[in-house]
């Protein structure tokens, strides 16, 4: 399986996207290339607070919106 973009959660992990499916809404994400599972995408705002309007997923009570991962690969 090879990543697509990655979101750093700290120096040493970070949380993989290796999918996007855009009919179904859905981002396949693992930790570190282990135990990958899709994802919804969400499109509310986070909170009301919320100011940027970027699509994101929950990956383990972890919100993750798509405009902070880093792209590592372009097929």
């Amino acid at each position: 399986m090879v990543a697509i973009a990655e979101y750093p959660v700290s120096e040493k992990m970070s949380i993989l996207v290796y999918e996007i499916d855009d009919e179904r809404d859905k981002v396949l994400a693992g930790v570190d290339r282990e135990d990958a599972e899709w994802c919804n995408l969400n499109f509310d705002p986070l909170n009301d607070m919320d100011v940027e309007d970027t699509p994101y997923f929950i990956f383990n009570a972890c919100a993750v919106p798509l405009s902070k991962c880093n792209t590592i690969y372009e097929g």
